[in-house]
C-alpha cells in the first residue's frame, strides 16, 4: 500500500466514525427513546467513572439558566419514604436557641442582642463594611476598573477598623499592598 491509499483509508475509518458518533448523538423523540438511550449510557460507565465525574462537579459553579432547569426537572419529583425520613431528621438536628429565636424578633445590626459594637471579628467587619457600602469595582488611586473578587478591597484608613463608612477606601490589592505598607513605615 502507498502513501495515498493508507491517507484514504484513514479518512474513511474518521468519516464512519463521525458518522456514528452522529447518529448516537441525536436526540430521541420521547422519553422513552430517551431512557432507552441512557440506559445504553449508564451501562457502559462503570461505578468508578460515575464517582470520578461527580468528584469532577464537586464545588463548579453553575450559570442561572442551568440552575433553573434543574429546578424544573426537579418539580413534582417525588421522593422515597427513606429520604423524607433523611430530610425529618436532619431537619430535627437543627433547632433554634431562645437567644437566637429573641435576636431574629429584635432585628438585624444595632437591634439585635447579638451586636457586638466595635469589639467584632474581621470577616464581620469586612462584611458590616460591603453591606454599608457595596461591593467596590474601581481603586480609588489608580485608573482600574471594572474589578471584583480578590483583585479589589476595601481598605481601612486609621488602622483601628472602626464602624465608620468614612474610614473605608476602595484600594486594587496592588495599591493595597502600598498602602499598607507606607502606612507601616511611615
Amino acid at each position: 500500500m502507498n502513501k495515498k491509499q493508507i491517507q484514504d483509508e484513514v479518512d474513511s475509518f474518521a468519516r464512519s466514525l463521525r458518522a456514528k458518533y452522529a447518529r448516537s448523538c441525536v436526540k430521541p423523540k420521547s422519553k422513552e427513546e430517551m431512557s432507552k438511550q441512557m440506559a445504553k449510557i449508564r451501562s457502559c460507565q462503570t461505578p468508578e467513572s460515575r464517582e470520578k465525574a461527580r468528584l469532577a462537579l464537586i464545588g463548579q459553579k453553575r450559570s442561572p439558566e442551568s440552575k433553573e432547569k434543574m429546578r424544573q426537572a426537579a418539580l413534582g419529583r417525588k421522593q422515597s419514604e427513606a429520604t423524607k425520613i433523611k430530610i425529618r431528621e436532619a431537619r430535627r438536628k437543627q433547632f433554634i436557641t431562645p437567644k437566637m429565636l429573641e435576636s431574629l424578633k429584635l432585628g438585624r445590626g444595632e437591634n439585635s442582642i447579638l451586636w457586638k459594637g466595635d469589639d467584632v471579628g474581621y470577616r464581620a467587619l469586612h462584611r458590616w463594611v460591603e453591606n454599608h457600602l457595596g461591593k467596590p469595582t474601581k481603586c480609588e488611586h489608580c485608573p482600574k476598573d471594572n474589578l471584583s473578587g480578590h483583585y479589589i478591597h476595601w481598605a481601612n484608613i486609621s488602622g483601628e477598623y472602626k464602624r465608620e463608612a468614612s474610614d473605608w477606601i476602595r484600594l486594587c490589592a496592588l495599591c493595597h499592598k502600598k498602602y499598607d505598607r507606607n502606612k507601616l513605615t511611615s
